[in-house]
């Protein structure tokens, strides 16, 4: 789970919503994060956090499970 293009996109459209953004994903995302006010937490801490998790994949790409419940 990348903090990619999509994931970039809905931070800044509710930023103005003082929303807390949330990312998650592969080492190096911190400064996309925090670009647009959103914080770099582990897998764990942002599903104990989140009211709503929304996740962005390709599918083609990724053929293993992103959640697993």
């Amino acid at each position: 789970m990348v903090f990619g293009r999509i994931g970039l996109r809905v931070a800044e459209v509710l930023s103005p919503f003082g929303v807390n953004v949330l990312a998650c994903g592969l080492a190096g995302i911190r400064n996309r994060a925090a670009a647009v006010g959103s914080e770099q937490v582990e897998l764990n801490e942002l599903l104990e956090r989140s009211n709503i998790i929304s996740v962005h994949v390709n599918i083609e790409v990724n053929k293993e499970p992103v959640l697993n419940g």
